[in-house]
């Protein structure tokens, strides 16, 4: 399935939003109406998404898949620059700095947005317009608040908490089903799919590519068949025993979720292949995005090389900005929506096999 067909219904639904959102925010990068130091804060921040329209255009195009591999290494760079290790120093995404700049309390708010929006990297690549929109319009109803006069740090907190509260329906239901839907198919396509001698394939994920993930593909695809089907049986068998050590029945279950660090495409592939004779389907998940549903210092799901390990500890507490009682009421609460209508999924789902 290409992939801007996967959320098709959903994103004509929220197109016209998202337009409009990317026409405002084009607009903000030449408005002089924020004093600085916030007027540079949002500058930036507009015209990174700016770059992510350009991207997504590219991905729902097709020629994210046919691109030069040059051509794509330049995009992963860019789309990640500002957040490696050698612009840190200077990036709204490092906490310190935005503190500097910002102030404190306006910094730490800020810096967590800017976190927030960083996800776009990963809603573009998937084609998630509505994630996209959501961030956008956030983004543009703090702007309008500075234009005014500088609002006070409690209303922008208000603003982000209820941001995530009230799309906590739709960003936590969508990591549920993301974690037991073998329908999701994102990134088992783009295996399945694809030519893995080809290393254009790994800049298809949206995830950073470092040199770890291109010589690990290289060193797979070195490999003979032979050995890659040893490596694929093993992993598999050890998984099916496991269950036989149990006393589990695994034939009851009919989905399991692959976890694994990207570059090891073509031992997944066998791995996708021996499931699939065990009447087990196969569910690929990427770690979270959305802060709401991530645990600190713990990636669940596929991964590549963080682009930054320090940007990563600097936001592992991220929820600090909007959690307390009555927010994680109303998580569990979408939460036990979310198992309840995806019951069927859960109940099918085998559990994790982890490489």
């Amino acid at each position: 399935m290409n992939v801007c067909d996967r959320f098709k219904e959903e994103n004509e639904s929220v197109m016209e939003r998202y337009q409009l959102s990317m026409e405002r925010l084009q607009a903000i990068q030449s408005e002089e109406t924020v004093e600085e130091p916030y007027r540079s804060y949002f500058r930036k921040m507009a015209s990174f998404i700016g770059m992510i329209g350009d991207y997504r255009e590219m991905v729902a195009g097709g020629l994210a898949e046919n691109a030069p591999l040059k051509e794509l290494k330049d995009w992963n760079h860019r789309l990640y620059e500002d957040i490696l290790p050698e612009n840190y120093e200077t990036s709204y995404g490092n906490p310190q700095y935005a503190v500097s700049t910002l102030g404190e309390e306006y910094g730490q708010l800020l810096s967590y947005l800017y976190k927030e929006i960083r996800g776009d990297i990963i809603f573009a690549a998937e084609n998630r317009l509505t994630d996209i929109t959501i961030l956008n319009e956030t983004l543009i109803e703090i702007y309008n608040m500075f234009e005014d006069t500088v609002p006070s740090a409690a209303s922008i907190k208000d603003v982000l908490y209820w941001f995530v509260s009230d799309y906590c329906d739709y960003t936590v239901a969508y990591r549920i089903r993301e974690g037991v839907d073998p329908t999701l198919t994102f990134a088992k396509d783009i295996i399945l799919d694809s030519d893995l001698s080809d290393l254009r394939y790994l800049y298809r994920f949206g995830d950073y590519i470092s040199e770890s993930e291109l010589l690990v593909a290289q060193f797979m695809n070195s490999l003979p068949e032979e050995t890659v089907r040893l490596m694929a049986d093993t992993y598999t068998e050890g998984y099916r025993k496991g269950f036989e050590v149990m006393g589990r029945d695994l034939s009851k279950k009919s989905a399991v979720q692959i976890r694994y660090e990207l570059g090891f495409e073509r031992m997944v592939k066998a791995a996708i292949q021996n499931f699939r004779e065990m009447g087990l389907d196969t569910i690929l998940c990427r770690s979270a995005v959305w802060s709401v549903n991530q645990k600190a210092g713990k990636k669940v799901g596929y991964y590549g090389t963080p682009a930054n390990r320090q940007y990563e500890y600097d936001h592992r507490y991220d929820e600090a900005i909007y959690l307390n009682k009555a927010f994680t009421d109303r998580k569990a609460s979408v939460l036990r929506v979310a198992y309840e209508q995806y019951k069927k999924e859960a109940a099918a789902y085998a559990g994790p096999a982890v490489i």
